[in-house]
């Protein structure tokens, strides 16, 4: 009679021990899930002519994934590449800080009779994105707003 009891007690105590669910990964609504990196987001340039010679260049920028923030955001130009990247012509608008989101606006100086190719661009630890690019063709010779100049009638 004694091992019997002994028996059901070892039993007992064996099959509730092995039903301790401390683990959080056995807890439900308590799901891990892996981070998924991503690149920023750059909206396309907008380019607003101010005079034959000035422009203003302008996009905005976000990240999806927080744990993944910005750490320098700005534009990219070139005259001759119709895809320009941060190794042509790099305008560094901001850097250093993490940024989730906003928006830049920067004054540029331009020549006439050239075509601007121009991207947005942010760098996250993930790696740099870019916009679409827009192109700006300064091939215009009308006169400047500011030039006073009257048209024949």
């Amino acid at each position: 009679m004694k091992r019997i009891i002994w028996t059901i007690g070892l039993t007992f105590l064996i099959v509730f021990s092995s039903c301790d669910k401390s683990n959080d990964e056995d807890t439900p609504g308590k799901e891990t899930r892996p981070t998924v990196e991503s690149l920023p987001i750059c909206s396309p340039i907008v380019i607003k002519e101010l005079t034959r010679t000035s422009v203003n260049v302008s996009s905005n920028y976000s990240v999806d994934n927080l744990n993944y923030p910005i750490s320098e955001y700005g534009y990219c130009y070139s005259t001759s590449n119709p895809l320009p990247t941060v190794s042509d012509t790099k305008v560094i608008v901001n850097s250093g800080a993490n940024y989730i989101s906003g928006n830049f606006s920067s004054t540029m100086n331009v020549e006439i009779g050239i075509v601007y190719y121009f991207r947005s661009y942010a760098v996250n630890e993930v790696g740099t994105s870019y916009s679409d690019v827009t192109t700006y063709d300064n091939k215009s010779l009308r006169p400047d707003v500011g030039d006073n100049i009257t048209p024949d009638i």
